[in-house]
């Protein structure tokens, strides 16, 4: 499979999981960018070698 055709295969595969029912796809465009932000900036506050510190953030 060339670049081409592996990039409409993953373009197609958003566009399915595009028109997926959800609970996180009814929640408000603002809500999961803010915490989105609120995540990373909250990961990027450890230091880099806190690997025990940042366990909890997987869930």
């Amino acid at each position: 499979m060339n670049k081409m055709e592996k990039a409409l295969a993953e373009l197609g595969q958003m566009d399915e999981l595009a028109v997926q029912r959800s609970p996180v796809h009814g929640l408000n465009a603002t809500a999961k960018l803010i915490s989105t932000i609120v995540y990373i900036l909250t990961v990027m506050s450890f230091d880099k070698y806190d690997q025990s510190g940042l366990v909890p953030m997987l869930l």
